[in-house]
């Protein structure tokens, strides 16, 4: 059986507390858009996609072996942005400054995946939470007001990695963790 996978880095509940308390006091839920919950929050260190059940355990295996050679890593949050189809915005996303240490952690989970036959990233590495999910006709005043503010909480030390399954339903995804680790 075939499970759909993605590697993750996991904030602390201080940190979402933060976000979700910003992005409320900004923009409320509306029957036009939907925040994403609190449990999926998280920034994406490397898709993986359908895999046999079977492979699973190596899977797990290899990626103990990378975060073994990590520490916590230091994370601040750069700026909001809007992901665009056909011109109409879809996704409000939260990106990260830029870290020479999570580039390092994403490279090195790419590498030892791709060695044992999974295919690399060939697009450019940008961690980002996705925040929120826009249907046709949002308001995008109240979106240009949130892309256009300051970020106005700290930045966070990330000190777990998880192997995450996604269950695509009508009602959208359910996220489960398989197994997390603890950073140093």
């Amino acid at each position: 059986m075939k499970i759909r996978l993605f590697i993750a880095l996991i904030l602390s509940d201080e940190t979402l507390d933060h976000i979700n308390n910003f992005r409320a006091s900004i923009y409320a839920d509306d029957e036009k858009t939907r925040w994403e919950s609190r449990e999926k929050l998280h920034i994406t260190l490397k898709f993986i996609g359908d895999v046999e059940e079977e492979v699973i355990p190596l899977i797990l295996e290899e990626l103990e072996s990378v975060l073994k050679k990590y520490n916590k890593i230091k994370i601040n949050f750069a700026k909001f942005g809007i992901i665009k189809k056909y011109s109409e915005p879809k996704i409000l996303w939260l990106g990260l400054q830029r870290s020479e240490l999570l580039e390092k952690l994403h490279n090195d989970i790419d590498n030892v995946l791709a060695d044992i036959g999974f295919d690399k990233e060939r697009r450019r590495f940008k961690p980002h939470l996705t925040l929120l999910r826009i249907k046709r006709n949002a308001d995008i005043n109240k979106l240009e007001i949130l892309r256009n503010s300051e970020i106005d909480f700290p930045g966070t030390f990330a000190e777990e990695v998880a192997l995450i399954k996604s269950e695509l339903l009508p009602s959208g995804s359910v996220y489960t963790k398989i197994e997390s680790f603890k950073l140093k």
